[in-house]
C-alpha cells in the first residue's frame, strides 16, 4: 500500500478574494442599515398608532359622557358649548293655606287670573291676600309654586312658652310644667322616662 501525500495547496489569499468578501461584507451592511431603518421607522409609526388610539379613546369617552348629559332633559349648555351640569335650585316654601289654594285652583285658571281673584275677593281670602300681597318675594313665590306646581308645604314653628320668673313652661291645657314632667291634665303627669318607655 503506498501511500501518496497530497498536493500542496494554493495560496486564496489573493487581493481579488478580499475585494469580493469586502463587497459581500459591504452588501451585508447595506441590508442590515436598510433592515434597522425599516424597522426603526416601523416602530415610530407603530408608537404613533398607540397614541393616536390612546387620543382617540379618550375623545370617545368624552363623547360619551355628552352624550349622557344630552340625554339628560335638564342639560344646560355654558357659553363655550360645553354640557354643565344643572344647579338644582329649592322648592318654594309656602305656608299650608296657600297650598291648599294653589291645589284647588291650579287646572282652572292662570296666574293673572289667580292673581286678580285673590285682590277681587280680599275678604274670602283675607291671609291669603295678606301673604301674597305682603311683598314682592311672595309674590314671586306664589307665582313659582302656582306656574310650575312645584313647592313645598312650610313646617308650623313648634315653640314653648316659658315664664320668666319660675322657669316653667307652658303646656298645653295652660298648666305649667317643668323640664322633667310633661302635662296632659290636672289629673295625668307622666315623667319623661315612663313616656320614652311606653314609645309616646
Amino acid at each position: 500500500m503506498t501511500f501518496e501525500l497530497p498536493e500542496k495547496p494554493k495560496k486564496t489569499n489573493t487581493s481579488a478574494d478580499f475585494a469580493s468578501l469586502r463587497q459581500a461584507v459591504d452588501e451585508l451592511d447595506k441590508f442590515d442599515y436598510a433592515w434597522k431603518s425599516y424597522a426603526n421607522k416601523a416602530d415610530r409609526k407603530l408608537s404613533a398608532a398607540n397614541k393616536t388610539i390612546k387620543e382617540l379613546t379618550a375623545k370617545v369617552m368624552e363623547l360619551e359622557n355628552e352624550n349622557t348629559f344630552l340625554r339628560d332633559k335638564h342639560t344646560q349648555f355654558g357659553a363655550n358649548g360645553m354640557a354643565v351640569v344643572p344647579i338644582t335650585k329649592p322648592l318654594p316654601e309656602v305656608p299650608q293655606f296657600v297650598a291648599e289654594f294653589i291645589e284647588s285652583y291650579k287646572d282652572r285658571r292662570t296666574i293673572y287670573g289667580v292673581f286678580d281673584k285673590i285682590s277681587k275677593n280680599r275678604k274670602t281670602y283675607p291671609k291669603l291676600y295678606e301673604w301674597v300681597f305682603e311683598d314682592e318675594n311672595s309674590q314671586a313665590t306664589f307665582a313659582l309654586a302656582f306656574i310650575t306646581g312645584k313647592y313645598q308645604v312650610e313646617k308650623p314653628q313648634l315653640f314653648y312658652l316659658r315664664d320668666e320668673l319660675t322657669g316653667q313652661f307652658l303646656a298645653k291645657d295652660n298648666q305649667f310644667k317643668d323640664r322633667d314632667r310633661y302635662f296632659f291634665g290636672l289629673e295625668k303627669t307622666h315623667l319623661r322616662i315612663l313616656l320614652a318607655q311606653r314609645g309616646n
